[in-house]
């Protein structure tokens, strides 16, 4: 009777279990996206040229929001253990995060291109607080 059992059992997972594997198998893998890396990198080019000739412009409520945050993340990386400075590291994060959120159809800081495409450049002025981010929550508390 137990070997009866067991037979039905395998033979209900084996059942449930192989036609999908089999689906697996022969459904076709997915295309990758064909990316014209060419154009990522004069892209990337052409925002190095605006910062270095000052064309790109940040906006004011943007900065104060990152500013808020380098500010804490510096203070989280001079004194690591203090947990009201990583407190107020996350508070400063969580703010600049709902304002990006909310703001995210707002183009507001955009560099024109010289083939008259528009490009979002929020990137560059987010790069270095991610970075800022990273280090000061990773940052030991040797106590």
């Amino acid at each position: 009777m137990r070997y009866l059992i067991t037979l039905i059992a395998s033979s209900l997972i084996i059942g449930f279990l192989v036609p999908r594997g089999v689906l697996l198998m022969v459904s076709s893998p997915r295309q990758p996206e064909i990316v014209d890396t060419g154009s990522e990198a004069r892209d990337r080019e052409a925002v190095q040229n605006a910062v270095g000739a000052g064309k790109l412009q940040e906006d004011p409520r943007r900065r104060a929001l990152r500013q808020a945050v380098l500010n804490a993340a510096n203070r989280v990386e001079a004194s690591p253990c203090d947990t009201r400075q990583r407190s107020a590291l996350s508070s400063a994060f969580d703010a600049y995060r709902r304002h990006m959120a909310a703001t995210t159809e707002d183009r507001v800081e955009t560099l024109t291109l010289p083939d008259g495409r528009v490009i979002d450049v929020s990137h560059h002025f987010d790069e270095p607080l991610d970075n800022a981010m990273r280090y000061a929550l990773t940052a030991p508390c040797t106590n």
